[in-house]
């Protein structure tokens, strides 16, 4: 198998070999002095949820995480002449807590594939099979974590009912005002056709930005997650609404990547990686979870 050359410039390319006297043009008499060869596109990475909720790194693979009270309205105590301040509890008055993970647990941390190759594969065309092969590990990886991300962000939520026009009203209603500040839209793709259309006035609800993003009623940005990843519920199509990075963060503590020969004709490519999305707080002033029915 040869490796195919992609050269740009093509038609001077051309020229140069016609004026050359060569007869015959091939992909080795297009790339000559002067020109560059492509690079091998693996097509366009899905969205990420970790690159908006945030990546931690833990150096144990077991410990705690403080989930705080979000929306604190708590002032400092005035020092006065002659009086101590006050302890306060911050544990025993709710306002902190210890978040526990154990990434050892069996199926609590660690995610593998194993990519078979024939040797033809290995050793030919390495470098650009190596690439796709990353790619793919890349993409399925970023797959479990949006599914692990939306779990953990749907889990032990009471669901309210919404509709594609009154979102945001709900809300104002829940979160808190640095909530609302920082806040996305998650859904999948059933849910954001159901909030792409027009109000009562024949406004789009959803509008694209000029760099591709999608902005609900001009004001919050929607993170759309394939239905595969992120499913209906038997009540509708799951909408997760507020401060996602205040909520949860992805805990990563490492990854491996091998290449090992299992036969003479096969190998096999490894990869282990050991994260785990973890909740900082489940307060609705946070964010809120419902459907779109």
């Amino acid at each position: 198998m040869k490796k195919l050359k992609t050269v740009y410039n093509t038609n001077k390319a051309i020229e140069a070999v016609i004026s050359n006297n060569k007869a015959e043009i091939s992909l080795e008499n297009l790339t000559i002095a002067g020109y560059y060869e492509a690079p091998i596109r693996n097509g366009v990475s899905g969205l990420a949820l970790a690159d908006y909720v945030g990546r931690t790194t833990i150096e144990e693979l077991a410990g705690g995480i403080p989930e705080h009270e979000y929306c604190d309205t708590e002032i400092m105590s005035s020092l006065i002449d002659g009086k101590p301040l006050a302890p306060v509890d911050l544990i025993e008055s709710g306002y902190l807590k210890i978040s526990r993970y154990d990434l050892s647990r069996s199926g609590d941390g660690s995610l593998g594939l194993i990519a078979r190759l024939d040797s033809d594969l290995v050793n030919d065309g390495t470098e650009f099979v190596s690439d796709s092969l990353d790619f793919i590990h890349d993409e399925r990886l970023k797959n479990s974590e949006n599914k692990s991300i939306c779990e953990i962000l749907l889990a032990e939520k009471t669901l309210v009912q919404m509709d594609p026009e009154n979102v945001t009203s709900v809300m104002n209603t829940s979160l808190c005002a640095k909530a609302k500040r920082n806040a996305y839209i998650i859904t999948n793709n059933t849910g954001f056709a159901k909030m792409d259309v027009k109000d009562e006035y024949g406004n789009n609800l959803v509008k694209k930005t000029s760099d591709g993003r999608f902005i609900y009623n001009e004001k919050y940005e929607i993170l759309e997650i394939e239905d595969a990843i992120l499913p209906n519920l038997t009540s509708g199509s799951p909408i997760i609404a507020g401060d996602i990075a205040g909520a949860c963060t992805l805990l990563c503590y490492g990854s491996t990547r091998t290449l090992d020969k299992d036969t003479t004709i096969v190998y096999d490519r490894r990869y282990i990686d050991t994260e785990s999305a973890i909740r900082l707080t489940k307060s609705d002033k946070c964010y809120i979870v419902g459907y779109l029915a």
